[in-house]
C-alpha cells in the first residue's frame, strides 16, 4: 500500500542530485585502464585458480590473456590502485608473482601510517627508478619473487655509477623497505658500503677536476677585454653561417651588456613590459643589488635602441600587447637549431638562462680569436675601461649598480695604495 505525500512536504532526499557511491568513478576508471593494460600484456597476472578461486577475472583463465568484454574483478581493480599509490604504472601487473599481490594491496596503507607525505613522495621516487631502470633492461618489475632480490641488487649498482651520495643512499635504503615488505631478503645489503665509498671517492675526484679547472680558467675569467677586444667580438657576429634571428639577439645582449654594465642574470629578468619603445627607456627591475626591487631605468642610445627592436620585430615579440602577457614575456629567449623560438609545452616563452649567456658570449669570444671570455667578461671589461680613462669610482660603482666600493674594486681587481705618513714627515 502506497503512502500519500503532501504536496507542501515533498520526501527529503538527504542526498544530492549528483551524488555517487564513494569510490565508484576511482573504480570505474581504474577498471577502465586495467582492461587496457591486461588486453595489451598477453599472459595472465595471476593463475587462473589464484586468490579468487572462481570469481576472479573470467578472461585471465588460460595463457592467452583477457578477450575483449572481459569483466575485471574487484581485487585487480584494487591491485591497480594499489600499485599506483607506490608512484607504479599498470605495467606493473605484467608478470606478477601471485605470492607478492598480498604485500602489494597492504603496503600503500602501511606508507601513509607510518611515514611523512615527503616521505612517501620519496619512496614512490625511487620505486619508479626501479622500474625505469627495469624497462630498459627488458624486466619486468616487480616480477618474479624469486628474482627481484637479484634485479633490484644489479639496479642499485647500475645506478650507483651515475647518482651521488645521498641520493644513492636513499634509493638503497626504500628499495630495501621495499623487499622488507615483500618479505624478500636485501641481496645489495653487503655491497651498500662498497659502492657508497665509491660513489663518495668518485664525488671528491670531480670536485677536485672542477677546482683544478676553476684554478686554470681563473686567470682568464677574471681578465678584461681591451676596446678593440670588444669590438672584435661585436664584429664576428656578422660571420656566415649564424642564424638570422641568433645573430640579432646576440648582438642586442652585447651592446646592452657592454652599454649598461649588465650582469648575465639581468638579460634573464628582462620582460616585455621594462621596455619602453616610446621613450626609449630600459628598465631593471630586478637587480642584484637592488633587494628591494626599486628599480632603476636608462635611456638607451641610438645604437642599443636600433638593435633591441632588430630583435623584437624579427622575432615577433614586439608585436606581443596587453599587460599581463607583456609582463609574463621575457625579451630575450631560446631558440631552436632551426631558428625559431623554442617554446614550452603550454606555449609559453622562457627566459634565456644566465649560463646559456655566458655560452654565448664565449662561443663568439673563440670565433674572434679571443680567449677567456665569459658572462661576466663585458661588465668587467667596460668598466676597467671607464676606469682607464679617468672615471671615478663612484661613477663606476652608479654605473654598474655596485652595492659599495669595497665590492666594485674588488671584482675589477682595482687596488688602491694609500698615502703613507712619511709623505707628511717630509713636508714639513
Amino acid at each position: 500500500m502506497s503512502k500519500s505525500i503532501s504536496k507542501d512536504h515533498p520526501p527529503v532526499d538527504h542526498k544530492p542530485a549528483h551524488h555517487k557511491p564513494a569510490g565508484d568513478c576511482r573504480d570505474r576508471a581504474v577498471r577502465r585502464e586495467a582492461e587496457a593494460v591486461l588486453l595489451a600484456f598477453p599472459g595472465p597476472a595471476r593463475p587462473a585458480h589464484g586468490m579468487h578461486g572462481m570469481h576472479g577475472m573470467h578472461g585471465m583463465h588460460g595463457a592467452r590473456g583477457p578477450r575483449p568484454g572481459t569483466d575485471i574483478g574487484r581485487d585487480d581493480i584494487a591491485l591497480l590502485a594499489a600499485l599506483a599509490d607506490l608512484g607504479l604504472g599498470p605495467e606493473a601487473a605484467r608478470g606478477l608473482d601471485p605470492a607478492l599481490r598480498p604485500a602489494l594491496l597492504r603496503l600503500p596503507r602501511e606508507w601513509r601510517a607510518s611515514a611523512s607525505k615527503s616521505s612517501c613522495v620519496a619512496r614512490r621516487t625511487d620505486l619508479r627508478r626501479m622500474a625505469a631502470w627495469s624497462a630498459a633492461e627488458g624486466l619486468d618489475f616487480p616480477g618474479r619473487a624469486e628474482t627481484l632480490p637479484e634485479r633490484m641488487a644489479e639496479c642499485v649498482t647500475a645506478l650507483s655509477e651515475t647518482l651521488g651520495a645521498a641520493s644513492f643512499n636513499r634509493l638503497a635504503t626504500h628499495l630495501a623497505g621495499f623487499l622488507q615488505a615483500l618479505s624478500l631478503p636485501d641481496a645489495a645489503l653487503r655491497h651498500r658500503r662498497r659502492m657508497l665509498t665509491r660513489i663518495r671517492n668518485r664525488a671528491a675526484r670531480e670536485r677536485r677536476a672542477e677546482r683544478q679547472a676553476g684554478e686554470r680558467g681563473a686567470a682568464l675569467g677574471q681578465r678584461w677585454l681591451e676596446l678593440e677586444e670588444l669590438r672584435a667580438i661585436e664584429a664576428v657576429m656578422d660571420r656566415p653561417g649564424l642564424r638570422p634571428l641568433a645573430r640579432l639577439r646576440d648582438r642586442a645582449i652585447f651592446v646592452l651588456m657592454t652599454q649598461l654594465l649588465l650582469r648575465r642574470e639581468d638579460i634573464e629578468n628582462f620582460r616585455l613590459c621594462d621596455w619602453d619603445r616610446v621613450r626609449g627607456v630600459l628598465t631593471i627591475r630586478h637587480a642584484k643589488a637592488d633587494q628591494e626591487g626599486r628599480g632603476v631605468s636608462y635611456h638607451l642610445t641610438e645604437k642599443a635602441t636600433a638593435v633591441l627592436e632588430a630583435w623584437l620585430s624579427a622575432s615577433g615579440l614586439g608585436e606581443i600587447a596587453g599587460k599581463g602577457a607583456r609582463a609574463q614575456t621575457p625579451i630575450f629567449v631560446p631558440l631552436h637549431k632551426s631558428g625559431g623560438l623554442r617554446r614550452n609545452r603550454d606555449g609559453s616563452l622562457a627566459p634565456l638562462g644566465g649560463k646559456s649567456v655566458g655560452r654565448i658570449l664565449k662561443a663568439h669570444g673563440q670565433a674572434a680569436g679571443i680567449e677567456g671570455v665569459c658572462g661576466h667578461t663585458p661588465r668587467r671589461s667596460v668598466a676597467r675601461l671607464m676606469h682607464a680613462r679617468g672615471c671615478s669610482d663612484e661613477e663606476i660603482q652608479a654605473s654598474g649598480r655596485w652595492a659599495n666600493l669595497e665590492v666594485m674594486q674588488r671584482y675589477l681587481g682595482i687596488e688602491r695604495a694609500e698615502t703613507s705618513a712619511g709623505h707628511y714627515l717630509e713636508a714639513l
